[in-house]
């Protein structure tokens, strides 16, 4: 029996490091399809590591507010369809075959940071907003294939932007077994670095992006059943969070240990 040729893929994303989940995922990927024989090419404003076998092409740009999102819009259109078999696209771009929509939709979650009148006017104002909405609609509608990871979000792309159900396939995030395995050292030598008592239980919220994610939430439920010897430890990093972080200490105070961002969150 003859083997398949090796495809020819082309990745798109703004940043190629471990700073977030997409980025993760998509550094993840493209190994194993390395290892599986296929030519993976990664285009994206900034790299932090390079990868055995991956080929990199850059797009230069300053990645900040609406010059940043235009750029990135525009560079990502540079990239020739037909010299690849398959381009999957991982954030807010020129969609093409394979759309991952890891953040969501747009749409969606400003409904719910701008649940007051004054900010959903200005949301509607502002040109930001406006050229993320466009962009996001035309990735959603022109891709082959959308990928959601909850169906949350597959049930939010069907309704905001009417992509046929056919057209989405709902992937779930998976849990690495070997590498998120209790250690009873770490766990320890952790519970002693931030003065946590062993009888009181843990609750750890990870991600960037803290009122996206729920950390406000997270914090109103640990509220409800926490002793005084229990703890929320937040993993992450958010520049724009920290009215959220002191608003949340003064409830909490030393209930709550915030981390910052982890390379290794496991340990």
């Amino acid at each position: 029996m003859v083997a398949p040729a090796p495809l020819k893929i082309a990745f798109v994303l703004n940043y190629w490091s471990d700073r977030g989940g997409t980025e993760r995922y998509a550094k993840g990927l493209a190994r194993w399809l390395v290892h599986r024989g296929h030519k993976v090419h990664v285009f994206c404003r900034d790299a932090g590591d390079s990868a055995q076998g991956i080929t990199f092409q850059w797009w230069p740009g300053t990645g900040r507010g609406f010059l940043g999102i235009a750029e990135g819009y525009l560079a990502s259109r540079f990239v020739g369809l037909s010299a690849f078999d398959i381009v999957q696209s991982f954030g807010r771009s020129a969609s093409y075959d394979v759309f991952r929509a890891g953040g969501g939709v747009h749409q969606a979650w400003l409904d719910i940071k701008n649940s007051a009148l004054p900010a959903r006017l200005w949301s509607r104002l502002s040109p930001r907003d406006y050229l993320e909405r466009w962009i996001d609609r035309r990735a959603f509608t022109r891709a082959k294939m959308v990928v959601c990871n909850s169906q949350l979000v597959l049930e939010q792309v069907v309704r905001i932007h009417d992509v046929a159900p056919q057209s989405i396939r709902l992937v779930r995030n998976g849990v690495d077994l070997q590498r998120f395995r209790p250690n009873r050292i770490a766990r320890s030598r952790a519970r002693q670095h931030w003065s946590i008592s062993s009888k009181g239980r843990v609750a750890v919220f990870v991600g960037g992006g803290f009122k996206r994610k729920g950390l406000n939430t997270a914090a109103k439920a640990f509220e409800r059943v926490a002793s005084s010897s229990d703890r929320l430890v937040v993993i992450g990093r958010d520049s724009s969070g920290r009215r959220l972080l002191r608003s949340l200490h003064r409830r909490l105070g030393e209930q709550m240990v915030v981390m910052g961002h982890l390379d290794d969150v496991e340990n």
